[in-house]
């Protein structure tokens, strides 16, 4: 047999060896979104530690993508991404967000504060986290949960999950992130520095 005939006779066999997941099982459901319910696209938020200093972030909106619908001998892990994106409003502050997008024709630096990823048919749910220094590995649980209440520069957390970075042998600076604090009503409460200093949320708009 020819070569060509080989090439011609691989490629029908290999366009009839391909399956489709239902897209349906690609969509996230109003549960998925439960633990960042409390964020829209244009809210700011504040944050105070104990010495009164403010810093401010802007949730700019979210990011979406699906990977794998198609499925044959050789496809990409069939998965569904969704992503918040978070920028800091002091430019002289940046320290992290390696993401650029143009918004209303300005490039703006961002990061995923938090990534959403269900992969089908299983629909299981993974989490990632990343914000300025701080990020994690991919985790099915969404840190861990408490809860007690704790008081943080006068701000009373109750119902929170603790998530740790994911390579605190990685952390050198003072200002390296250890640890965020979550709450599914708040999002992000709270955020400490290696130094001990924590970071609350103080407003949001």
């Amino acid at each position: 047999m020819k070569p060509r005939s080989l090439i011609i006779i691989s490629t029908i066999f290999l366009s009839g060896c391909f399956t489709y997941i239902d897209k349906k099982l690609f969509q996230f459901d109003n549960y998925d979104f439960l633990h960042i319910q409390a964020y829209k696209p244009g809210d700011t938020l504040f944050f105070e530690n104990n010495k009164n200093e403010v810093d401010t972030f802007l949730i700019l909106d979210y990011e979406t993508e699906e990977r794998g619908q198609k499925q044959g001998l050789i496809s990409t892990k069939p998965e569904s991404d969704y992503w918040v994106c978070i920028t800091q409003l002091d430019k002289e502050k940046l320290n992290g967000f390696g993401r650029q997008k143009t918004v209303n024709g300005e490039i703006v630096n961002y990061q995923w504060l938090v990534s959403l990823v269900k992969y089908p048919p299983s629909q299981t749910i993974h989490y990632n986290f990343s914000f300025m220094t701080f990020y994690t590995q991919q985790d099915s649980t969404f840190g861990t949960f408490h809860s007690d209440t704790l008081t943080l520069n006068k701000k009373s957390i109750t119902n929170y999950y603790a998530i740790s970075h994911g390579f605190p042998e990685r952390l050198n600076d003072p200002k390296d992130i250890e640890q965020l604090l979550w709450t599914d009503n708040e999002g992000l409460v709270a955020y400490k520095f290696k130094s001990g200093i924590w970071w609350t949320k103080k407003s949001s708009r």
